[in-house]
């Protein structure tokens, strides 16, 4: 490019910088008139008495201009209002620039104001447990326990909430005192619907395995549970046909006593009965002690209880 061709560029540049500046310029010079037009308005406003209609105006002020003197005027009419936190961050933001023309001359009125704003704010502590339980003020978070420092709030009465997982939630109302600290400590109780809940017994995957082998275990619990029953049932059998046939055997051997004027109405029984009866008694009880003696080990555990079982299984 030639040097002829560079000066064009060059100009051009600066052509486009002016017309910049220029459209930058007359759009800051529409807001400040816009912003002038609002603050006068509001200025007529308050001095009916109308602070509330006023506020509106004073904050779309300083969203346009923003500017020393729209954050102060903004400040001075929620100090009138008392929003208290809100006019101190203005009133403060305003009088930051000292050298400004209307903060100049309006300094003392700010810095009355900005005292008065001060004797309004009170600082509220809040102490608590469990640790990390959300703190809520008047339903605006503002953290988490334990809280860096104390809540800065305005005069009046403050609606504090604490939430926390697996706790009772807790809201009390303290009054805030401009001026003066306030500390309220609120320690949670424990929900006692989720204790419960961690409290009750979970359900346990087994391994396959291990769930065969226990399933495998109760089910011999029962067979030799009736392996027993019927054990000892056949040796009480074999008891009693053994007494019956002993009896049987007595009793055949006795002669036959007639009384004066009858004659012997039957014979001596047959010992043939007695000796079926002691024998197969004898039969009887003796197969009920060997099913009784050959039952497997785990009879140990069936007798204990199926919670021998699970134990002994586990290792």
């Amino acid at each position: 490019m030639t040097a002829k061709g560079r000066r064009r560029l060059g100009a051009l540049a600066v052509l486009l910088f002016a017309i910049t500046a220029a459209v930058g310029t007359t759009a800051r010079a529409a807001d400040s008139v816009e912003a002038e037009a609002l603050i006068r308005e509001g200025i007529s406003l308050r001095r009916s008495g109308n602070d509330a209609r006023a506020l509106p105006l004073f904050q779309k002020a300083n969203e346009i201009a923003r500017t020393p003197r729209t954050a102060a005027q903004l400040g001075l009419v929620e100090f009138a209002l008392g929003y208290a936190i809100d006019a101190e961050h203005h009133l403060e933001q305003g009088l930051a620039a000292p050298t400004d023309p209307w903060i100049g001359k309006n300094r003392k009125v700010l810095d009355e104001a900005l005292a008065g704003v001060k004797m309004m704010i009170g600082e509220l502590t809040i102490t608590g447990s469990p640790e990390g339980a959300e703190v809520t003020v008047n339903t605006r978070p503002v953290g988490r326990l334990p809280l860096p420092a104390a809540v800065r709030l305005g005069q009046g009465q403050a609606i504090v909430e604490l939430k926390a997982t697996g706790f009772l939630p807790r809201t009390t109302t303290v009054e805030i005192l401009g001026g003066k600290p306030v500390i309220v400590d609120m320690p949670l109780a424990p929900d006692p619907a989720k204790v419960a809940r961690a409290a009750a017994p979970s359900t346990v995957a087994l391994n396959p395995i291990v769930g065969d082998q226990l399933a495998d275990n109760a089910g011999a619990g029962r067979s030799v549970s009736t392996r027993t029953v019927v054990g000892w049932a056949m040796i009480a059998a074999g008891a009693a046909a053994l007494v019956a046939g002993g009896v049987w055997l007595l009793r055949s051997g006795e002669p036959c006593n007639t009384m004066p004027g009858f004659e012997c109405a039957s014979t001596a029984p047959n010992r043939t009965g007695g000796w079926i009866l002691f024998g197969a008694g004898a039969a009887t009880a003796l197969g009920g002690g060997i099913v009784l003696l050959t039952r497997p080990r785990t009879e140990v555990a069936a007798a204990i209880g199926l919670d021998s079982i699970l134990l002994r299984s586990s290792f």
